[in-house]
């Protein structure tokens, strides 16, 4: 702001105002002179004009000055009719006084000058820039900041410095962002901080604050600048990238990327805290058969159905993943095996339970492990691996864990008979679920060891009945006019042959248990029941009864 006077007068007042001071001045001194014989009173008014001049027209003090100081030595000649030394003395004081108020004039208008120049870049900053700017002391106060923190954050100015640093960051990041904050207290280094910042709707949006030590101390305390600017998009942006990278595409779960990161952690923790984890590593069954039968698209919608099956089954705290083809892990945090067991357990009936029009029925077979003490991932997985090749080997569509008594996986379960593998035919009906049990009762007295008195018995019950279920079908097909009942027949004989085969095979004793299963699941459910048979259902509807 201009320090002296009548700054608001225009230029055209002013030399009214000098002339017409110039010319009372003139006139005193005339009137002083000639008719009051007074000779050094009227000279101090000659110092209005100039202090005027010099204050309005910086320079031009020196013509005003020259002018009355001249007029002074011109009458003092006249009054006294000789040269006096007082007169020029008199005019020399004028000149230096109007030399030193016309400095001072200049400086104060180029200082300012300057500060108008200053406050209109400052202005034109603050009011063009899309960063935040401003100051803040060293309890996160904020003492200055910009006007664009108004189409950033919402606040007016007045109310962001109502607010300290503490206040708006989000809570996640309060501890890290005090950290660092701190630090920068103690060695004045420039920092930068990334955080989630509370904006006057209530929302937090992403900003990214440069602190930088201040030139100068300030008499309001102001300790350091910021600058800060809005990173939403980007986060967001970077967020997408990330999930992308550690997300599988087709099912939406977490990809092998992820879970070998925060399987790390997971287990640190479990280490740390002595707490339980478990493992569960799920294969689909027979899915190479649903990809060459039915088709790849059939195949991804199995898997999107089955991800969403163990999404929807688990608890929030879990972590699923996608692990590659038709394999799935769970990540059971806090979890032993037992908990690890019943939560396979309600997997597999689920999806076993999930309708697939598109591929027929699906099943899964799961391996479990609870972590040893200290046990590093790579024997964890081994161990589970070990567990899901166990329910393979027993005949798919079950749990298996790996216990740690005897250090050998236990496997669980059997095969199922489902509504939806039903034809409507009542008796066919009841002698596929008839194969079943007699399936499973050979299955599991093989797994228990049964004498071999009691295998074979059951092993001639299942053949007998084999036989005879597959004659009373071929009637049935004839019967409703199937086509193709003559190739079925065939298809019919060559299942026969190979469990005549395979009941040769256990009375030399080189039979083993994963062999029954690969033929009663691979062989008659999965080959022939939901392959072959599926293909005379629709010539039985006139025999289907309510």
């Amino acid at each position: 702001m201009r320090k002296y006077l009548f700054e608001d007068i225009s230029k055209r007042g002013k030399l009214i105002t000098i002339s017409l001071l110039v010319a009372i001045c003139f006139f005193i001194a005339i009137v002083f002179n000639v008719y009051m014989s007074i000779g050094t009173a009227y000279t101090q008014l000659f110092f209005i004009p100039v202090i005027l001049s010099g204050l309005w027209f910086h320079r031009r003090a020196y013509a005003v000055a020259a002018f009355l100081g001249s007029t002074h030595i011109v009458l003092s000649i006249v009054m006294g009719g000789s040269l006096e030394f007082a007169p020029f003395l008199r005019t020399a004081v004028l000149m230096i006084a109007a030399d030193m108020i016309g400095n001072i004039a200049l400086r104060m208008d180029l200082l300012d000058s300057q500060m108008k120049t200053e406050r209109e870049k400052a202005m034109l900053l603050n009011n063009s820039v899309q960063d935040i700017i401003g100051r803040i002391d060293k309890s996160g106060q904020i003492k200055f900041i910009s006007p664009s923190v108004e189409s950033i954050l919402g606040y007016t100015p007045n109310e962001a410095m109502a607010l300290t640093l503490y206040n708006i960051v989000h809570p996640d990041e309060q501890k890290a962002t005090s950290k660092l904050f701190r630090q920068f207290l103690v060695d004045g280094i420039s920092v930068s901080l990334e955080f989630r910042c509370l904006d006057k709707s209530k929302n937090y949006i992403w900003i990214e604050v440069l602190l930088n030590r201040a030139d100068s101390d300030y008499s309001d305390g102001n300790f350091a600048t910021f600058s800060c600017r809005d990173i939403d998009l980007r986060k967001k942006n970077e967020e997408i990238i990330n999930n992308i990278s550690l997300t599988d595409p087709l099912t939406g779960l977490k990809n092998r990327r992820f879970l070998d990161g925060v399987i790390e952690k997971e287990m640190a923790r479990s280490t740390r805290y002595n707490l339980k984890m478990s493992i569960v590593i799920i294969d689909l069954d027979f899915f190479k058969h649903i990809n060459d039968t039915y088709g790849h698209p059939a195949g991804d919608s199995v898997l999107i159905k089955v991800a969403r099956v163990i999404s929807e089954t688990i608890r929030s705290s879990d972590i699923p993943a996608r692990l590659g083809g038709e394999e799935f892990l769970i990540l059971l945090p806090d979890t032993g095996l037992y908990g690890a067991f019943s939560v396979a357990e309600k997997i597999r009936k689920n999806i076993e339970a999930t309708p697939h029009p598109e591929a027929s029925f699906v099943t899964a077979s799961f391996g479990v492990a609870e972590r040893y003490e200290n046990e590093p991932v790579n024997d964890l997985y081994k161990r589970a691996d070990n567990a899901l090749y166990l329910a393979k080997e027993r005949g798919r569509n079950r749990v298996a864990v790996f216990e740690i008594i005897d250090e050998k996986p236990v496997a669980y379960i059997s095969l199922n008979w489902r509504p939806s593998m039903a034809c409507g035919e009542k008796e066919i009906d009841k002698q596929h679920m008839l194969l079943f049990e007699l399936a499973n009762s050979l299955i599991n007295a093989a797994i228990t060891k049964e004498s071999k008195e009691d295998i074979s018995e059951k092993f001639d019950k299942l053949l007998k009945h084999i036989v005879e279920h597959f004659e009373y079908e071929e009637t049935a097909q004839r019967e409703a006019g199937f086509p193709d009942w003559k190739e079925h027949t065939k298809i019919h004989d060559e299942l026969v042959e190979k469990a005549l085969s395979l009941k040769k095979s256990f009375d030399e004793d080189t039979i083993k248990v994963a062999d029954l299963f690969t033929f009663m699941v691979d062989d008659v459910v999965y080959g022939h029941m939901m392959v072959e048979d599926i293909k005379f259902y629709p010539y039985l509807e006139n025999n289907y009864t309510s």
